[in-house]
């Protein structure tokens, strides 16, 4: 039992975090290492593959955070190429990009990693030691300065992409401007933008000696014993979504990223699920996308034990938390039973007839299984409000520090949320389907889910599967909408007639 007075001071202290990696103050005390980790701190894996909300960024911000202990002890040097909290510098260059091929993107993004590459050798002194004293040091210097694009060392990311957009002969003109953006809610918002005049001409040459840069760079590297990884996080935000940009924009990244990858120089990249598969379909098709996803991820899974560890390093990383639940902290780390135990001593036994951690995995997994970070820490936010809105009400001693009421309202407004920000605003090319589903059954049969969608009906059914929409079982020969989109979709349980 927890006393009205030292209820008042845990639930303020009660902190998860934020869902959005890039902002989360807790990530650098409590990260998790999952098996993606590993595979990339073992370079098993160049792309790491998740659906929305999964940890790639979080993961992204990991590397970012040991990458200093990575140079000193690994001689492995990572260079992010794009920022790790903010906007991706190159949304400033979209009218620029959307008069792109997949092959003048490729062509750009070969020259980017090999301009940071080059920014990174002139900003870190130990690396630049490292390759002015090597032997192949003058050629590579003179290669350098076979790519023709200007360089000042005080331009950081935005300055690298304006020199290479300057070397396309397609450009007139660059002047900085103002992107506005007006929003739905009727807010606006403003953010800079780089105006762009073009010339009718278009230039689909590749850039010359690539092959001889990157064969004296990895030589220099093999035998000074050190290696360069790039780093490329939130692509989803760079392009419109959806769109021939985004298509054309994301092949040629894989494509350049693909020709420049040896032992000795990596490009890792962090992809949404849903984009891999949209550039596997694409109309255009993507010659050689085996070869250039050959050392990717399987999609991030969070397992019980590990949202579990999720949940109790978050909690208890806040000191006054651990020191009223008399937390050990080696336990903590180690003992698996321990954080099961120490769970429980904040939450209730079960919701219902289940446990609650298997109340929390099954009510928060998709349609493909799948429970997400992000999800958890939203719940357990939206959770807390509502205990201490309960609290300010009737401010009595409590059994729980979130109780198992608060846990079911939670979910309730996660699934709304969810409704919007994922489905709605994910995936509008689904729109139609998703609308059809929604005020009406939990459980369909084939012949249901045919009066729906009409002839097409096994295309559709698929395509709102691949989202994590719909559960198929193939076994009971129905198709399920899982609990986290109940609320949201306005959805009865039961059977659809």
């Amino acid at each position: 039992m927890i006393s009205r007075d030292k209820f008042d001071y845990l639930i303020n202290l009660f902190d998860l975090g934020t869902s959005t990696a890039e902002k989360d103050p807790l990530l650098p005390v409590a990260q998790i290492r999952t098996q993606q980790f590993h595979d990339l701190w073992m370079d098993r894996i160049d792309i790491v593959r998740g659906i929305k909300g999964a940890g790639k960024t979080a993961l992204y911000r990991v590397f970012h955070l040991l990458s200093e202990s990575l140079w000193q002890d690994e001689n492995l040097f990572c260079i992010f190429g794009v920022e790790a909290t903010g906007d991706p510098v190159f949304c400033n260059f979209r009218d620029y990009f959307a008069r792109f091929s997949a092959l003048d993107f490729e062509k750009f993004w070969t020259l980017y990693f090999l301009s940071l590459i080059r920014d990174s050798i002139n900003r870190d002194k130990k690396l630049q030691a490292i390759i002015s004293n090597a032997s192949e040091a003058e050629n590579l210097e003179a290669l350098w300065g076979s790519l023709d694009i200007p360089y000042e060392r005080k331009s950081g990311l935005l300055g690298i992409v304006e020199s290479i957009v300057r070397k396309f002969p397609s450009v007139r003109r660059i002047e900085p401007g103002v992107a506005v953006n007006h929003k739905l809610d009727g807010s606006t918002t403003y953010k800079p933008a780089m105006g762009i005049e073009f010339n009718e001409k278009q230039n689909t040459e590749k850039p010359r000696y690539i092959g001889d840069i990157r064969s004296i760079l990895c030589s220099l590297l093999k035998a000074q014993k050190f290696r360069i990884w790039i780093m490329l996080d939130r692509l989803d935000e760079v392009f419109p979504r959806r769109s021939q940009e985004e298509e054309n924009g994301l092949k040629g990244l894989l494509r350049a990223a693909y020709n420049l990858s040896e032992p000795e120089l990596r490009i890792k990249v962090f992809l949404r699920d849903d984009i891999i598969e949209q550039l596997a379909t694409s109309q255009g098709g993507f010659t050689a996308l085996t070869h250039v996803t050959d050392r990717a991820s399987s999609t991030m899974r969070w397992a019980k034990e590990t949202i579990l560890r999720l949940i109790v390093k978050r909690a208890f990383s806040n000191v006054g938390m651990a020191q009223y639940f008399s937390i050990n902290h080696e336990a903590l780390e180690n003992d698996p039973n321990y954080r099961e135990k120490v769970f429980y001593g904040m939450l209730p036994k079960k919701i219902g007839k289940v446990s609650t951690l298997d109340w929390l995995m099954n009510v928060l997994s998709d349609g493909n299984g799948i429970v997400t970070p992000r999800d958890i820490i939203d719940l357990f936010n939206l959770a807390k409000a509502e205990e201490y809105n309960d609290f300010q009400l009737n401010a009595t001693d409590r059994e729980y520090l979130i109780s198992a009421k608060s846990l079911k309202s939670a979910l309730e407004q996660l699934s709304v949320e969810k409704r919007n920000k994922i489905l709605m605003a994910e995936f509008p090319h689904k729109r139609d389907s998703i609308l059809k589903l929604e005020g009406g059954y939990s459980i369909h049969s084939s012949q249901s889910l045919e009066k729906l969608f009409g002839a097409d009906w096994k295309v559709v059914t698929n395509d709102l599967i691949s989202i994590g929409l719909i559960k198929h079982d193939p076994k009971k020969g129905y198709y399920r909408i899982p609990k986290i989109w109940i609320k949201g979709l306005r959805i009865t349980q039961g059977q659809a007639k």
